[in-house]
């Protein structure tokens, strides 16, 4: 399938839609009028189960090289996912503001290449299968971004990213990670030009083990708030986390910090 000058999302899935697209080219969708621009997939509500996901395969997605960040940014996600399960696998996602969104999804995004202007993948939430909360897999991809966190796991997520190496973030951190669990192995963080490798905090449970982080601009990593009540840090009131780490590698790290 090749996609061009649509106006809405080139793929609109719901109710438990499980397609199989592989070997496509994507764009935004372009109305800037009515609708504004849309994601070039959006999956609210597919997926017919954890063993039976929509599958999306050695595609081309190719943005707004333009898409700003911020709080009013004009960037916006090439793949929405809402309460969906997915399998992504082997996609470039390229010249656009931000990569994917998942929000209250299961599923993997693998073996894929992501650079973007701001966040490369977000993560909000989990889904949830009777009593079986699932975890979103985040492995073997290559995240550079300009701006925002290679990746972010953000109210409730749960994630496990192995093996991706991420750099950028000249105004973020490597994975920022936010009353959420997370299972970080093997990853190559950095060079990261805003600043921490990792940034924990709120009520989070993350294990790191085997990663290499280097090159950051500020702490290789920040677990809780200890800029709590400094002048000009918008911190959330300190809470219970946890962090287990072992075998990590941490070096050339030699930005000022003031606290």
């Amino acid at each position: 399938l090749v996609f061009s000058n649509i106006n809405a999302s080139n793929i609109l899935l719901t109710d438990l839609a499980n397609p199989t697209i592989t070997d496509s080219t994507f764009t935004l969708g372009i109305d800037a009028y009515t609708l504004g621009k849309r994601s070039a997939i959006d999956a609210l509500g597919a997926g017919a189960g954890i063993s039976d996901p929509m599958r999306i395969s050695s595609s081309t997605f190719t943005g707004d090289p333009d898409g700003t960040c911020g709080n009013s940014p004009t960037g916006i996600n090439m793949i929405n996912v809402d309460n969906s399960y997915i399998s992504i696998d082997g996609v470039s996602i390229t010249d656009n503001g931000f990569g994917v969104i998942f929000k209250q999804s299961s599923g993997e995004i693998i073996n894929s290449v992501i650079d973007v202007n701001c966040a490369g993948v977000n993560t909000n939430g989990f889904k949830q299968t009777g009593s079986i909360k699932h975890t979103l897999t985040i492995n073997d991809n290559t995240i550079t971004t300009g701006e925002a966190a290679g990746i972010t796991a953000f109210d409730q997520a749960r994630i496990s990213a192995s093996r991706n190496t991420i750099s950028g973030a000249e105004e973020g951190s490597g994975i920022a990670i936010r009353s959420s669990t997370a299972d970080l192995y093997d990853n190559n963080i950095g060079p990261i030009g805003g600043y921490n490798g990792l940034w924990i905090y709120g009520t989070s449970e993350v294990v790191a083990i085997g990663n290499n982080i280097t090159n950051t601009a500020k702490e290789a990593v920040v677990h809780g708030e200890y800029h709590y009540q400094d002048s000009g840090w918008p911190s959330l009131q300190p809470s219970e986390s946890r962090l287990y780490m072992e075998n990590n590698f941490i070096e050339n790290n030699t930005g000022t910090c003031n606290s």
